[in-house]
């Protein structure tokens, strides 16, 4: 979609443009380097489809870098107590989020658990595990069917929102 949206962007860019100039000498060169970046903005999707997808944990880097890297300092200055203090708050904030994230869509879940290993400068999420709410029914094969599906919907709304591998993601 935002691929779409950039190519859409940048035709309306360069329709302005080419209605703006008048001289038609310059009007061909437009005409080559607009050709030149819709190539490569049509390319770059089809490269990152090839490439495979990625999961790099974009969210968790961001909470880490908001939270103890700073320009002054790295990880290696940073004493074990403090690291160890820093990965739990972040566990929990990151816990309470995706409670946040499951309740919006409908699914009731009793805990969540985050674990965040480093490794030199790096952090990353080790596992979550997900516990929903178990709905009572009367009907235990219609009940077990409902809690499959919820754990395949939780390990999809999480693998998106945190843009993580879904393997990484226990429900109970």
């Amino acid at each position: 979609m935002i691929y779409i949206r950039r190519i859409l962007i940048f035709v309306l860019i360069c329709d302005l443009l080419e209605s703006i100039i008048v001289n038609t000498n310059y009007r061909k060169y437009l005409k080559l380097v607009a050709g030149i970046v819709a190539v490569t903005l049509i390319i770059s999707p089809i490269n990152s489809f090839v490439k495979g997808k990625t999961y790099e944990n974009k969210f968790i880097k961001e909470i880490m870098d908001m939270e103890i890297i700073s320009e002054n300092y790295s990880l290696k200055n940073i004493s074990k107590e403090t690291r160890l203090k820093e990965i739990r708050i972040s566990e929990s904030r990151i816990s309470k989020y995706i409670i946040e994230i499951l309740s919006e869509n409908g699914i009731k879940i009793e805990r969540a658990e985050v674990h965040i290993d480093t490794d030199d400068n790096k952090y990353f999420i080790n596992s979550i595990l997900v516990y929903i709410t178990s709905s009572k029914s009367s009907n235990q094969e219609k009940c077990s069917e409902n809690i499959l599906t919820e754990k395949y919907y939780v390990k999809q709304i999480l693998s998106k929102k945190l843009n993580i591998d879904p393997e990484i993601i226990h429900c109970y």
